[in-house]
């Protein structure tokens, strides 16, 4: 698992509802992801759930860490991963692109439906949880 040992700032790449996501750099010169949030919303299963997902070979950012910043928020840093969203470029593809993203799409579906686990709940075996 990749370290991080740069500051917990950067540039933002995105603010909602109280959350933000920006790029920061290492010192080595490898950029991360970290998603501030406030600590009463946290929740350590979508770090888990990221990081068991891309062990399962799903496409997804590996998880650095999880840890505290300031007095009342939490940072995941995470890989950074370039490029536009999907939203951002859907209208620019032409009907083959369009066809070869769906099916990437599929794939990334068929597997993420393999990724099981021999018991009910969350990922680490902690239990299901309704809020």
């Amino acid at each position: 698992m990749p370290t991080y040992s740069g500051p917990l700032e950067g540039e933002v790449l995105d603010e909602f509802f109280g959350n933000r996501v920006i790029k920061a750099q290492n010192p080595d010169g490898q950029y991360v992801a970290i998603k501030l949030r406030p600590k009463s919303v946290f929740q350590q299963s979508e770090a888990d759930m990221m990081d068991y997902a891309n062990k399962c070979g799903i496409l997804t950012p590996r998880v650095c860490e999880c840890r505290p910043y300031g007095i009342d928020e939490v940072a995941m840093i995470t890989d950074y991963i370039p490029g536009k969203s999907l939203g951002e470029v859907w209208g620019s593809l032409n009907d083959t692109e369009r066809v070869s993203t769906k099916e990437q799409l599929k794939d990334q579906i068929r597997r993420f439906r393999k990724c099981t686990q021999g018991y009910v709940g969350r990922v680490n075996n902690k239990p299901a949880r309704n809020p």
